[in-house]
């Protein structure tokens, strides 16, 4: 019997909607259905969570961990990660670390599900409707300004 808590869901349903993200609250109580698919497919995790397209993409613990890190947007995202040895793999973004460790999954390659080190990672292609450009923009006068100022001393 899986717990609930109302208070982790007011937190995921407010983190969702100041991501802008679209959602949909499904009570498995009142659906069959989509009681059915949780059970089957949750491999232990706890509710609430967030499923897309019928795949769990995490719970309250999983989504916050995303949101702080700045990659709620980009889970569950088609990306082509390029690799130092000129290798491309091409799968859904899973997860994503500060160290840039990457879980990729439905890959295209013999593998289909692969962890791969931040360290060998050149490029991660993310689609351009998942790059948020006013931010980079900022950050790079941020430090044009923090750089001219150490060159003016």
């Amino acid at each position: 019997m899986t717990k609930f808590d109302s208070n982790n869901t007011s937190r995921l349903q407010f983190l969702l909607e100041t991501t802008q993200l679209p959602f949909e609250i499904v009570d498995l109580a009142t659906n069959p259905k989509a009681k059915e698919l949780w059970y089957r497919c949750s491999q232990g995790k706890s509710l609430p969570a967030v499923v897309k397209q019928g795949k769990i993409i995490g719970n309250i613990d999983d989504i916050e961990n995303a949101n702080e890190l700045g990659q709620l947007k980009e889970i569950d995202t088609q990306v082509v990660v390029e690799l130092k040895n000129d290798l491309s793999i091409k799968g859904i973004l899973k997860s994503c670390d500060q160290f840039l460790n990457l879980r990729i999954d439905d890959c295209q390659s013999p593998v289909k599900n692969m962890f791969i080190r931040g360290s060998v990672v050149r490029y991660v292609h993310l689609p351009s409707e998942n790059v948020d450009t006013s931010l980079l923009e900022d950050a790079t006068r941020r430090e044009a300004q923090i750089q001219s100022q150490k060159n003016e001393r």
